[in-house]
């Protein structure tokens, strides 16, 4: 995933698509304190069609400005900042930029986000904020996260607020199962709707 992330995920809300055709370069320095990455891409998805000669460009940098327990490449307390950049099929804007604060270390992780998108003459953000805490000697860890999306600055109501809360086991190094409620609000006093999940994620 071009954005190394904990937790929120513009890609949900469709701020952003999850997969795109171009070149990119990355590299990390002084022991990945600093990583970062910058794309040249078709900006049209995986789902859309070559489009026109228009492209996107979109860059990352990421610094790890205080070490924690948890050694690996996003462990720390970090700052992260993306900028996307680029034009649709037929000229319209295309902009995207990311804002990120994450802690992590071995037993507790949080983050917290902040995107701007604009498409065309239309702006929109979506504001997240993550957390999820293990036990303990335990397999048992709980999760919690909340995201405010804000489709058009310019029209009231558009957007929802989304909760979830969950617990999540590990059955084995490469299998974890989650148990989730997921509660989204409409702006402006719409009827919510809420449901129970239960997830498995399988790492390879």
């Amino acid at each position: 995933m071009f954005l190394r992330r904990l937790g929120p995920d513009p890609h949900a809300d469709g701020a952003m698509t999850s997969a795109d055709l171009g070149v990119g370069v990355d590299g990390h320095w002084n022991g990945e304190r600093v990583n970062g990455q910058f794309v040249i891409v078709n900006g049209e998805g995986y789902g859309g069609g070559p489009g026109d000669f228009r492209k996107d460009v979109e860059a990352r940098v990421s610094v790890r400005v205080q070490p924690t327990n948890d050694n690996s490449r996003v462990g720390g307390f970090r700052i992260t900042g993306y900028a996307g950049v680029g034009k649709a099929t037929g000229g319209a804007d295309r902009n995207r930029y990311l804002g990120q604060l994450s802690y992590r270390a071995q037993q507790f992780t949080v983050a917290g986000d902040y995107v701007s998108v604009k498409n065309a003459a239309i702006t929109g953000s979506i504001i997240s904020a993550f957390g999820v805490y293990h036990f303990t000697s335990s397999k048992v860890a709980v999760v919690g996260r909340v995201d405010v999306v804000d489709p058009d600055k310019n029209t009231a109501n558009d957007g929802n607020t989304r909760i979830i809360a969950g617990a999540s086991y590990q059955l084995s190094p490469n299998v974890r199962m989650l148990a989730d409620l997921d509660r989204v609000k409409p702006q402006g006093g719409g009827t919510a709707t809420n449901q129970a999940l239960i997830q498995a994620q399988f790492v390879f």
